[in-house]
């Protein structure tokens, strides 16, 4: 995969992370935003030495979302799979 293709998944795997957030939480798109890349799955997800990229959306979602809802045990087993 070339590093512009990877940018684009990158990109836009926290981009729907993001918009699906906010849709959920009934908040803007900064505040998501502002919460979102706080995360340890964000920054797993920037780290393309991790191809976290790779993975299907919902799939980053559900990592994200154990993370903001404090289930680390949940999120290490989801990470090893990653």
């Amino acid at each position: 995969m070339k590093d512009s293709e990877i940018n684009f998944a990158i990109n836009d795997i926290a981009s729907y992370i993001v918009r699906r957030f906010a849709k959920e939480k009934n908040i803007s798109w900064d505040k998501a935003l502002e919460q979102v890349i706080r995360t340890t799955v964000y920054a797993a997800l920037i780290d393309k030495d991790t191809e976290l990229y790779s993975e299907p959306k919902d799939a980053v979602y559900d990592m994200f979302e154990h993370e903001m809802n404090k289930e680390p045990d949940e999120l290490a087993k989801t990470m090893i799979y990653a």
